[in-house]
């Protein structure tokens, strides 16, 4: 990635975060029905700012103490945390992850995936959005982490809690 490109997605994270604070400003609260609180996880992440990200994950939960993100976001900061040395944080966000979408890693794995039988509270905990996610999943996944994620995966901690 080139220094220009890296300099266009940190405005991108600049630009979204003041989008969330002038919408907090205007009126007491947030509808971010775009879903810009959850992309800039992925921001941080495309730029490989493992910090960043993580400075974003404490802000997240201080500013929206409710919201049960997504997939996404919880893959997103497992991979920061695995990335800056935190590995405890990382199984407990892998495991989030699992909870929040039963499919994603055995995907990003390639391990064979088949469709479970079960009740489907939102889209995201589906096997179809688990594959539509899977490219840009893979764009910000280090071959690190999926080392480590390939051993967790078959470990008690990880299958008891899935």
């Amino acid at each position: 990635m080139t220094e220009k490109q890296i300099e266009k997605i940190r405005l991108s994270i600049k630009r979204n975060k003041s989008a969330l604070l002038a919408e907090k400003r205007k009126y007491g609260g947030f509808d971010d029905s775009a879903g810009k609180r959850y992309h800039i996880a992925d921001l941080y992440l495309e730029v490989a700012d493992y910090e960043g990200a993580l400075a974003y994950f404490k802000w997240f939960y201080e500013t929206f103490p409710d919201d049960a993100g997504n997939p996404i976001l919880y893959l997103d900061w497992s991979v920061a945390f695995y990335e800056t040395g935190k590995i405890e944080e990382t199984r407990v966000n892998t495991i989030e992850t699992a909870f929040q979408n039963l499919y994603l890693h055995g995907l990003l794995l390639d391990n064979p995936v088949e469709k479970i039988d079960k009740y489907e509270f939102c889209n995201y905990e589906s096997l179809e959005f688990a594959r539509a996610i899977l490219k840009d999943c893979r764009k910000v996944i280090s071959k690190g982490y999926l080392d480590w994620l390939r051993e967790f995966v078959t470990t008690d901690d990880y299958n008891e809690r899935r």
